[in-house]
């Protein structure tokens, strides 16, 4: 295939190198050159803003079988991801995003987005259920460092006589914040008129020294 990977973030130069063992890669961005070069990427690197029409031309975009945004910049990626949906016709476009509200944003451009919040929290999960301690609806305890800060992951199952109740009305997070809700496997963002039902699960991130 041939894949236009938009940015050159440390995301951005792990996907081209593991991809572009098997499939032809197109790398974009204003540095995508130095960045090839320095580590060693076997694709077609061409510098320039991942939104410039021209520079989108001289990738190929039109003649992609993929796009994946993966700037660094949210707002960058959601309008490069939609000029290659409407301009150039691709007809896969996915992208990155930080902030897990703008999930709608991109749907409704017709573009795929993958959440590299929802990604960590997910494996944050599956260790944390590795390790269940099942004391006062506790599930479990995850420790990790993150960006500089030390944060506890707790996971709570919600008790039955609660089902129906908002979540903001039933969770002492103790100085927490809730991360969301996971029902049949699935992680919800946390919305505080969430209604629980029997077998939910919370999560909450707590910030410790």
């Amino acid at each position: 295939m041939q894949i236009v990977v938009l940015g050159t973030s440390t995301d951005a130069i792990l996907l081209a190198s593991r991809l572009c063992k098997q499939h032809d890669i197109v790398l974009v961005d204003v540095d995508a050159k130095e960045k090839a070069s320095y580590n060693k990427l076997d694709v077609v690197a061409i510098d320039g803003m991942v939104i410039d029409v021209a520079v989108l031309d001289e990738a190929n975009v039109a003649g992609a079988d993929v796009v994946c945004a993966l700037s660094s910049v949210e707002n960058l990626n959601l309008v490069a991801a939609q000029i290659c949906k409407k301009k150039y016709g691709v007809k896969k476009v996915i992208t990155c995003i930080y902030d897990t509200d703008d999930y709608g944003i991109y749907e409704d451009a017709g573009v795929f987005p993958i959440s590299a919040t929802d990604l960590t929290v997910d494996a944050f999960i599956q260790h944390i259920m590795d390790d269940k301690s099942l004391t006062t609806g506790q599930l479990g305890v995850a420790q990790a460092s993150l960006f500089g800060n030390n944060y506890k992951f707790k996971l709570f199952r919600i008790d039955k006589n609660l089902a129906g109740s908002k979540i903001k009305k039933i969770v002492d997070t103790e100085g927490g914040v809730i991360l969301g809700i996971i029902r049949d496997g699935v992680l919800t963002q946390y919305d505080p008129n969430f209604k629980v039902q029997e077998f939910d699960k919370v999560l909450i991130a707590e910030m410790f020294e």
